[in-house]
């Protein structure tokens, strides 16, 4: 009898510590992953509102595609941001290619550079680079490309990247 009783305290035992590790590991779950949320808000918000349809992105797009000068280009949109990636055949000037996403950025609606952030990344077709010595007289090769641009909801034009 007293065997029954010690085995029914050990048992009783056994479910507590079970219960209470359970509840710790519950505990900690509602602590922790509450932190994970992200404290400045939901970066997305209004997208859904004032969203950059797939109208006005292909006709952004096909204004850099069309060009002779342009090799390849796509949009993405990553929530309250467009990327505006585009290839520039080997003739072309750093200045024409800025001057594609000028008129490409003058393209998106204001409604939609007021509300999101434009970032151009323009990459040259087979950029050769121009050979030159550094100051311990290393032979190396310096290039034009990629240029990158930035264009902030709130500043209203394109800066770009100082290369």
């Amino acid at each position: 009898m007293k065997k029954l009783k010690k085995l029914k305290k050990i048992r009783i035992g056994y479910i507590l510590a079970f219960a209470i590790i359970i509840a710790a590991v519950v505990l900690l779950i509602k602590l922790v992953l509450p932190g994970a949320e992200n404290k400045y808000g939901d970066r997305c918000e209004g997208t859904k509102n004032n969203p950059f349809t797939e109208k006005e992105q292909k006709k952004v797009l096909k204004s850099i595609t069309d060009r002779d000068s342009i090799v390849k280009g796509k949009i993405n949109i990553d929530c309250k941001l467009i990327n505006i990636e585009y290839v520039v055949k080997k003739e072309v000037s750093k200045d024409d290619a800025k001057n594609v996403a000028g008129e490409a950025y003058n393209l998106i609606p204001e409604k939609i550079r007021n509300m999101y952030d434009v970032q151009f990344m323009i990459s040259k077709d087979k950029e050769e680079g121009t050979k030159t010595t550094d100051t311990e007289g290393k032979e190396i090769t310096k290039y034009e490309f990629p240029v990158m641009g930035y264009s902030n909801k709130k500043n209203g034009g394109i800066i770009w990247s100082n290369n």
